[in-house]
């Protein structure tokens, strides 16, 4: 059984890939339960009635898919990242339109299809009957299958391949769109800016007392004090010589320190509501340290914050639980230590006063106040630069005329972009030669971007790759079109689900 999940598993990292597994594997887990939500329909899909019954099977064929390695009735499109529920769905969408198609793959094709997967193949390469009858015992056997299931799901699985071949065949990428896209991605780009800063507009802006107070009352839910908190703690780390270790013996030593952390901890549990955290401490011959109080998303002055997750642990702790980490027996591990956190102290959040809120709400208004005024004179701008153009002007002399100051950018390619100027690259995909762009806000102010113009390709560098950009086209396209197909048919099948099957 071993070796037949270890070619299981080589042949789906070829097919699936081992990423798609796990998330398959996470959604679906072994430990599916139905929760009804009324009576043993579990719903409605093509305007016929789905039971319960019918609805689990279903769950436990898909399982079997994953363990035969069907690539296509298990393929990511119809798996990754849903639920259960829309997974199953997604199964009677497929099968019900390939038999629409009139796909309906003969006994002899699934039988010879069956034969061939590799997670019936032996030591040798080829289909061994007792590795067969091994993955019926131990895996169809237990759901409540017999080998037969296996000829359904490969049937299965052959009326999607087919499904998908008629799907994929609709896609058609032309020599142009690939020439479009190159040129886009390799062309050379020159661009010009004009900047605006939100720093300039700012000058002059000062909120009345009444906005103050107006913006206060009606947000004032925003506006409060974080909830702040102390933990004791106790430490068991290597020692300077430990320290030194490397391979298997500082695992050991590091072992033996979790060893000790654990025990601690039941300690802890066997003490608790008889004796303090420092009791148990100090009948351990363990030093105590406590720390300031101090804010989830503000540790400036916690000694500690350089501690890899300690401030985050100790916020996952409460009046209830108040030792380590959540769940018990999982003590904070750093780089060459484990720590066992105790909340010892806690200041619960509160609503701010309008004094205490005041600087933030000065400082939000001003930021708004400046934004709406830079958004506008950008767009001021704007229009007279489009106007003198119009005039017939070149872009810098209509943006002298406008008063602003143009940079010219280095040029670059899309393949090959400037690290720090997105809103840059994304306007050069969007502009012809001699376009100017809307305004682009960014997080400091905003740009208004002009294209000067784009150079040609080189033509040889385009002949080696315009197969390589065709079969990537392709498959994009082929993958966009597919996901449309089904959410129309998922549409038209109007599936209610009147239960929600969990992993």
């Amino acid at each position: 059984m071993v070796n037949l999940m270890r070619s299981n598993q080589r042949w789906l990292m070829i097919v699936v890939s081992v990423l798609v597994l796990i998330s398959f594997l996470y959604y679906f887990g072994n430990n599916t339960r139905v929760e009804r939500l009324g009576g043993d329909r579990a719903g409605t899909i093509y305007g016929r009635n789905v039971t319960i019954t019918e609805i689990q099977r279903a769950e436990r064929q898909l399982r079997t898919a994953v363990d035969l390695g069907l690539s296509h009735v298990a393929a990511p499109e119809l798996v990754q990242q849903k639920s259960l529920n829309d997974a199953l769905v997604d199964q009677y969408v497929m099968q019900h339109q390939a038999e629409a198609y009139g796909i309906l793959p003969t006994d002899d094709a699934a039988n010879e299809a069956a034969q061939n997967l590799p997670v019936f193949k032996g030591p040798n390469g080829s289909f061994d009957e007792s590795v067969k009858d091994a993955f019926v015992a131990n895996s169809l056997n237990p759901r409540g299958f017999t080998e037969g299931q296996v000829i359904d799901l490969v049937r299965r699985d052959l009326q999607f391949a087919k499904l998908r071949q008629i799907i994929d065949s609709t896609v058609v990428v032309t020599p142009a769109e690939v020439r479009t896209r190159y040129e886009l991605e390799n062309s050379r780009v020159e661009t010009s800016v004009i900047h605006f800063k939100n720093a300039d507009f700012l000058a002059g802006i000062d909120p009345s007392e009444d906005d103050i107070k107006k913006t206060f009352d009606a947000q004032r839910d925003q506006y409060e004090k974080p909830e702040r908190r102390k933990v004791q703690y106790v430490r068991f780390g290597l020692d300077d010589a430990q320290k030194k270790l490397a391979g298997p013996e500082r695992r050991d030593a590091l072992q033996t320190l979790s060893n000790q952390a654990v025990a601690f901890l039941e300690k802890l549990n066997d003490a608790k509501g008889k004796q303090e955290f420092a009791d148990v401490a100090k009948a351990a011959n363990l030093p105590v340290k406590e720390t300031v109080e101090f804010e989830q998303q503000d540790t400036a002055g916690l000694a500690e914050a350089s501690i890899n997750g300690f401030a985050a642990s100790a916020y996952k702790l409460s009046a209830q639980n108040p030792d380590s980490d959540v769940p018990l027996r999982s003590p904070l591990q750093a780089t060459d230590s484990f720590y066992v956190l105790h909340l010892s102290g806690m200041t619960p959040s509160r609503p701010l006063t309008l004094d205490e809120a005041r600087p933030k709400i000065v400082a939000a208004l001003k930021d708004e106040r400046a934004k709406a005024a830079l958004s506008a004179r950008a767009e001021e701008v704007r229009a007279k630069i489009a106007e003198s153009m119009k005039a017939g002007k070149s872009f810098a002399d209509a943006a002298k005329d406008a008063g602003q100051t143009v940079q010219d950018l280095p040029g670059f390619a899309l393949s090959e972009p400037p690290p720090d100027n997105f809103e840059v690259v994304r306007a050069s995909t969007e502009l012809a030669t001699g376009e100017l762009s809307k305004f682009l806000p960014s997080a400091d102010g905003g740009e208004l971007v002009f294209l000067r113009g784009r150079s040609g390709i080189d033509e040889a560098a385009f002949d080696k790759t315009k197969g390589a950009l065709m079969s990537m086209l392709r498959r994009r396209k082929v993958q966009a079109v597919f996901e449309e197909w089904l959410r129309s048919s998922r549409q038209a099948a109007d599936a209610k689900m009147t239960v929600q099957l969990r992993s």
